[in-house]
This record gives C-alpha cells, structure tokens and sequence, in this order.
C-alpha cells in the first residue's frame, strides 16, 4: 500500500507493509524502516522507527474533560451547568475498586456527557467545558 505522508508543508511517498509482527516496513525514497505502533493509556501514542522511541501525547484541550483510564462514572461531584474553578473536582470515577476525584483543568461552565454509573474507556469525554477565558489558555 502506497501512503502519502504530509509534515511542515511537505510531501512524501511512503509505500507500507504489514509484517507478521504487527510492525510496519516502510519504505521511502529507495530506503527501509520498521516501525512499531502502540497507543498508551491517556490516548498517548508510542512509535518506534527504527529503534528509536517517540511519544506522541494528545493535544491539551481543556474544554474536554476526560478520563485517563478506564473504570466506571461513580457519581456526578457537581451538577450540570455548575461554575468550576482550575483544580476543583468534577466527578468521582471508580478503578478497581478504588474511588479518585477528576479535576477540571480550567475554571469554566461545565456541561456533562455521561451520567452517573456509565462505563469509561481510557480518553473518553466525560463532561464538556465552556471556558471563562479561552484566551488565557496556553497549549
């Protein structure tokens, strides 16, 4: 299979194949690399070409309020349409028989997605964030 891959306003032809090892061979301009491809917990993404380990981590977006790891949604800490300040609990999520508290990453508005004993996957968006002052934010 034939991929174009795109960086910084360039392009190049990358042909790919899937070896026995779930690994990828690839191949660009006449020269071959392997690959390896794992996505981590919290949605963070290891790859590594040729040996060498890179970590892709998701983007920080604190208008989405999500769960780092699976487990389920105890109880609601707060209602909907609640004002929370940067660092106040939002939810109280059970994982493995433990209970933690999740924080907002900003103060804002939040807007709820799931309700209370639902199943959360590792990156699932518990609760949206209408945010005091997007502009102060720093990605």
């Amino acid at each position: 299979e034939n991929v174009i891959v795109e960086c910084n306003d360039h392009s190049q032809n990358v042909s790919v194949r899937t070896l026995a090892d779930k690994g990828y061979l690839l191949n660009v301009n006449g020269k071959s690399h392997v690959a390896y491809v794992n996505e981590e917990s919290g949605g963070s993404l290891r790859m590594i070409l040729d040996g060498h380990t890179c970590m892709f981590t998701p983007e920080y977006d604190p208008t989405k309020l999500t769960s780092a790891v699976a487990g389920r949604l105890a109880r609601l800490l707060v209602a909907d349409g609640t004002h929370l300040n940067a660092g106040e609990a939002f939810v109280e999520i059970e994982v493995m028989k433990m209970f933690m508290p999740l924080r907002a990453l900003e103060a804002g508005t939040v807007h709820f997605q799931m309700s209370e004993g639902a199943t959360l996957n590792a990156g699932d968006v518990i609760a949206l964030v209408e945010l005091d002052n997007p502009d102060s934010v720093v990605t």
